[in-house]
């Protein structure tokens, strides 16, 4: 095995990654993030971006290829509490939605509604997703009653839990992991 640090850029675009998965797969080659965008526009999906330190200075680029291939109002972009401003400066309230994903996002969200101010965010949504290990009736109450749609991640495979977590409001659910369950909104 050799680490993908080894290879450049160029050489990994035309590594033939379906090769590895089995022949149905031939010819499956590292999606780029414009082949993503593409694939929203054609099936309705919405993209998620999680924001990550690389992306820093690309925002711009994003936002502009997401315009192109006509996803940006559908784009949701998920981040720690500190990170969200950077794309909140570029994306601005284009966008469908911000979320703050964290364990006691409660002490955020005078930031949240402090950045949205400073950025002109209206009309993007606005969530705060809590891992499954925290939540509890009050904080989704809590949630949906400042303003915030309200998220559960790695809630693990149990399904009933997540049924009971949609009728107690939580809209969005992420789960890091393959789950049986089959769910990642």
């Amino acid at each position: 095995n050799i680490p993908v640090s080894g290879f450049t850029y160029a050489q990994l675009r035309q590594f033939d990654f379906g090769l590895y998965r089995g022949y149905p797969f031939k010819g499956e080659r590292i999606p780029l993030l414009e082949d993503f965008f593409k694939i929203c526009a054609r099936t309705g999906m919405h993209p998620m971006l999680s924001v990550h330190p690389s992306l820093s200075g690309h925002w711009g680029n994003i936002k502009a290829m997401a315009k192109k291939y006509g996803v940006l109002h559908q784009l949701n972009i998920k981040s720690d509490p500190y990170s969200i401003e950077v794309p909140m400066a570029v994306l601005l309230d284009d966008i469908e939605s911000y979320t703050i994903d964290t364990s006691v996002a409660e002490s955020f969200v005078s930031r949240f509604d402090s950045l949205s101010e400073t950025y002109g965010i209206v009309n993007a949504k606005k969530t705060i997703e809590y891992n499954y290990t925290v939540i509890t009736d009050a904080l989704i109450t809590a949630t949906l009653n400042g303003g915030y749609r309200c998220g559960c991640f790695n809630y693990g495979n149990d399904l009933s839990a997540v049924e009971a977590l949609i009728e107690k409001g939580v809209t969005e659910f992420t789960e890091d992991y393959n789950s049986s369950v089959g769910l990642n909104w």
